[in-house]
């Protein structure tokens, strides 16, 4: 049963988090830990669509922390930048 929902789904799946995450290894480990969860919750579905929702719901749900955890890095870094602005690394230059 999960091979084939694997097989019918995990592309779909691995898309939505690449368009949230844009990283590929970040989107891998959120689309195992979205089947992992079909796994262990085995939520009856009426129909495919069902869940191919179901897993699509869950796969942004999953995603949205990590999506918030980067903006932030990137806002912390960015006023890091403001603050002190003369600490930025320069690239060595070897003779």
């Amino acid at each position: 049963m999960i091979e084939a929902t694997f097989e019918q789904h995990h592309k779909t799946v691995y898309r939505v988090c690449m368009l949230y995450l844009k990283n590929p290894a970040d989107a891998e480990d959120i689309t195992q830990g979205v089947f992992l969860r079909l796994l262990s919750k085995k939520p009856a579905f009426e129909t495919s669509e069902h869940e191919k929702a179901w897993l699509v719901r869950t796969a942004i749900n999953a995603c949205k922390p990590l999506t918030q955890w980067h903006k932030n890095q990137q806002r912390r870094l960015a006023q890091q930048k403001r603050r002190f602005p003369h600490q930025t690394v320069k690239p060595r230059r070897f003779i």
